[in-house]
């Protein structure tokens, strides 16, 4: 078992960026392109969001631009995530950031305008539009619950700042933690994240798996008011916006983007707590049992629950497991499986929705992706 570096990881296990761009001078060039488009947008629709029919036409003209930003947004963050400790690479994606931010800032007006259409132009919109009918839907429903349109463009514009607890957080996990390594029976053992997560908290030796899990929380421990306060941050600022957003609470604020009631979620907080709990207080007392473990700790339930079978798949071999599980889907699924591998593909999402359908599908579905990062080890 062994910690790398990024730049250490053969590359064949890497995802492969010049995929979305063969160079970064390509990127910088799109999104200087993407600046000029993203001006003639606005200078042609701002202003003008009051007829069915023009309201339509944005919306497609909108689709057309969000893959670019989509993939340039990817090459500088994916970047970024395969390892927060190169400052070159941070410095790009908060320059990248800054430009998208600012252009998302140009073109917040649509949402507002669209909504400030008379009702009948509404909802001809919906019948005329083809690929954006659930988002046009999705955005009357939000009606209620939008701000002037001066106030949702400066909450455009202060996107990042939003994002900047879960940024510490990254920054802190994925580049300020360092782990010492463990020793168990006179023999050292290396530590990280991705080692404890992917490895060490399966490990069938009790005495590894524990004092992995103890090393582990205690570096943990020590970053632990950070952690605090950035989650403390995020709390506080979901519970002013779900007040700006006048919900009647800070569950309903975050319930409504998923579509999700408010029955619904506390029906599965009840069915975990009250149905399934029995049945895992009885598996957690079938894994003691089957390691004879002297005790079961919270380092003991991520163990196999059959310790002769629990086979280690290297990436040549996952291939095929795989493949095996998506050939009854067809040979367009194993098709691309094949390809995925051999061409180190970043996601499946982009190639599987030019057959589903765009902007109207879920604008936001660009940056739903399935990595096949199969070894971002810091």
């Amino acid at each position: 078992m062994e910690l790398l570096n990024r730049k250490d990881v053969p590359v064949q296990e890497t995802w492969d960026l010049s995929l979305l761009y063969s160079d970064e001078k390509l990127m910088w060039d799109a999104l200087e392109q993407l600046k000029t488009d993203v001006r003639k947008f606005v200078e042609t629709y701002a202003g003008h969001l009051n007829k069915a029919e023009t309201i339509v036409q944005c919306l497609d003209d909108m689709e057309k631009l969000l893959p670019v930003v989509s993939r340039i947004w990817s090459y500088a963050g994916l970047a970024v995530e395969a390892d927060y400790t190169d400052n070159s690479l941070r410095e790009r994606y908060e320059k990248v950031s800054d430009e998208i931010i600012r252009m998302e800032s140009q073109m917040a007006f649509v949402d507002s305008e669209i909504l400030l259409a008379p009702d009948k132009e509404l909802k001809k919109a919906v019948e005329l539009a083809k690929g954006c009918k659930v988002y046009l839907q999705d955005l009357i429903r939000k009606k209620a619950h939008m701000l002037s349109p001066e106030t949702e463009k400066t909450l455009t514009t202060l996107g990042r700042s939003f994002d900047l607890p879960y940024t510490i957080y990254n920054t802190m996990k994925l580049a300020d933690i360092s782990f010492d390594p463990f020793t168990v029976d006179g023999k050292e053992y290396p530590l990280g994240y991705s080692l404890f997560e992917d490895n060490y908290e399966l490990e069938a030796d009790t005495k590894i798996r524990r004092a992995a899990f103890r090393a582990f929380s205690d570096t943990l421990k020590k970053y632990e008011n950070t952690t605090a306060a950035a989650y403390n941050a995020c709390v506080t600022q979901e519970k002013t916006m779900s007040e700006l957003r006048r919900f009647d609470n800070v569950f309903d604020s975050l319930l409504f983007e998923q579509k999700v009631t408010r029955e619904m979620y506390d029906r599965q907080i009840d069915v975990i707590t009250e149905r399934l709990a029995p049945h895992m207080r009885k598996y957690a007392k079938l894994l003691q049992k089957k390691y004879a473990l002297d005790k079961m700790t919270f380092a003991d339930l991520k163990i196999a629950v059959d310790p002769e079978y629990d086979p280690k798949v290297t990436i040549e071999e996952s291939h095929k497991y795989v493949r095996d599980a998506l050939a009854i889907l067809g040979e367009d699924y194993v098709d691309m499986v094949d390809r995925a591998y051999k061409e180190r593909w970043i996601d499946f999402a982009r190639n599987i929705g030019k057959s589903t359908g765009g902007f109207c599908s879920g604008v936001y579905q660009q940056n739903s992706f399935i990595l096949l990062n199969w070894n971002d080890r810091m």
